[in-house]
């Protein structure tokens, strides 16, 4: 029992000079904290990167899904309807644009599925997280004002600390072509256009 105790007190103390030798690089702004903070940003999604132009976005979502559905697109939104990304097969997909009068940036994207019970979006909703928190290792989760769960992680392609995405479930106040809910994953939305005095 002594030799136990002695080999705890041994790994304690290494780990303990190791960290303490590399403690500053956690920092914010040190060398492993910035290695791990790029690793949680959000800066792509469907293969267009976030802040991307309106024509750009267009193009590079063209060649990967096709025509957009052009009854929900105008010029600040690109919408598809049963797209696959990431291995799950989405009932919905869109892709908003900000504009400050001469440029536009693509500040957010929404994939989801319509469902038509509390449990089916659930269980999507759930599907979705699963798949997303594997390449994300900071997250939080919380309850919404209708009582689902919701889950926050990622970080800005901005930069900062303002969350990447949240996965959740939308409840419409009246249903949706038979539909009443809607799990989503939402980037977004980034505040590109800074308009200041």
């Amino acid at each position: 029992m002594k030799k136990l105790f002695i080999l705890g007190l041994l790994c304690l103390s290494v780990l303990g000079g190791y960290a303490q030798d590399d403690s500053d690089d956690w920092k914010i702004g040190g060398k492993h904290y910035q290695e791990w903070a790029s690793k949680q940003m959000c800066t792509e999604v469907c293969g267009v990167r976030f802040g991307s132009s309106y024509e750009t976005a267009k193009e590079i979502l063209k060649r990967k899904y096709g025509e957009p559905d052009y009854i929900e697109t105008n010029e600040n939104t690109i919408v598809y309807h049963y797209k696959s990304y990431g291995g799950m097969n989405f009932t919905y997909i869109s892709f908003d644009f900000q504009r400050d009068g001469a440029f536009s940036y693509m500040n957010q994207c929404v994939m989801g599925y319509d469902c038509k019970t509390a449990e089916e979006a659930k269980n999507k909703r759930d599907a979705i997280w699963d798949k997303a928190r594997s390449k994300y290792t900071a997250w939080s989760e919380d309850i919404d004002d209708n009582g689902f769960k919701y889950y926050k992680s990622g970080c800005s392609p901005l930069g900062g600390f303002g969350n990447g995405f949240v996965v959740d479930v939308v409840k419409f106040d009246e249903p949706y072509n038979g539909y009443r809910y809607f799990a989503r994953i939402m980037y977004g939305p980034y505040n590109y256009v800074q308009e200041d005095f």
